[in-house]
């Protein structure tokens, strides 16, 4: 699982993966941007779809 800090502080804000997240640390305050890796995502449908056919 992976961990996500904040890249101010260093605080874990939270373990997974998101798509896209907006969050603000609680301990300092920074608001930041998080994207999911995009390449994992496109290997994840194309993993799927050769499960089907």
């Amino acid at each position: 699982m992976k961990r996500n800090k904040c890249k101010k502080c260093g605080r874990l804000l939270f373990k997974g993966e998101a798509k896209t997240i907006e969050i603000k640390c609680p301990k300092c305050g920074y608001i930041q941007n998080i994207q999911g890796d995009k390449q994992r995502d496109s290997q994840k449908r194309v993993d799927f779809l050769k499960r089907i056919v």
